[in-house]
């Protein structure tokens, strides 16, 4: 309402304003948190977040990716419809990383995988 701008630009090395910007960061974090915990109540509600939490890495690291990749008309529409869409080839992509020993090992840190993996090559070298 006063023509200021909360934004927040990491790259810039703009963190906006002194005690308001980290004041609203706070109090968004607080209400998704609530908003979640009431959502997750429901039992597969509850279920359908806990599995997305889990993929939540990759997601994070792929999701630039899928975003200029897919076609602009998921823009068309509201932007929660494409943040689902994007969170949702995603959570497939990190489906695909689980099938396969060597993916989980390589691009998910198991590290009970990557020790499985690596055996035989101890065993050479001793």
């Amino acid at each position: 309402a006063a023509g200021w701008a909360l934004s927040f630009r990491m790259k810039l090395a703009y963190y906006g304003f002194f005690v308001l910007s980290p004041i609203a960061a706070l109090a968004i974090t607080k209400l998704l948190s609530v908003v979640a915990g009431w959502l997750a109540r429901s039992p597969w509600i509850g279920k359908a977040l806990a599995n997305i939490g889990k993929a939540s890495i990759t997601i994070m690291f792929f999701h630039r990716t899928v975003e200029y990749t897919i076609p602009d008309f998921f823009y068309d529409g509201p932007l929660w419809a494409a943040a689902i869409v994007i969170t949702a080839i995603c959570y497939l992509f990190h489906q695909l990383l689980l099938q396969m020993k060597l993916t989980r090992a390589l691009f998910l840190g198991s590290y009970k995988e990557a020790n499985e993996l690596l055996r035989p090559l101890s065993r050479g070298c001793a």
